[in-house]
């Protein structure tokens, strides 16, 4: 059964969409990644959510929100998680928020964030 737990210790923006980009950076495997509202691509997104920031003078204060969906091993394979997981934030966050989600595969679990 999946765990999902919302972790609200503050952070920089910066910081969580490279901790989330992690496992695609190391294996080099683009399907690691979604972006709802925004790029895929981990530097793209930064630019991207400050651009959006700057424009709504939102520059104090919280900048993100940090979500874990945790499976059990052998759970859910890699293109099932993926698939849920833009369905999920699609349903959760719809057009009002922009969402990077990083697949962490390299434990005992697959862990998204």
């Amino acid at each position: 059964m999946a765990i999902f737990k919302s972790h609200s210790k503050p952070g920089k923006l910066k910081h969580s969409i490279f901790y989330a980009d992690k496992d695609r950076r190391t294996e080099h495997n683009p399907i690691l990644t979604v972006g709802i509202n925004c790029s895929k691509y981990a530097n793209i997104a930064i630019l991207e959510m400050t651009k959006i920031k700057n424009i709504f003078n939102k520059v104090g204060g919280r900048e993100c929100q940090h979500y874990i969906l945790s499976f059990a091993k052998d759970e859910i394979n890699l293109t099932t998680a993926v698939e849920y997981v833009e369905r999920h934030a699609t349903k959760c966050f719809g057009d009002k928020f922009q969402v990077f989600v990083g697949i962490h595969i390299n434990s005992a679990s697959k862990c998204i964030h």
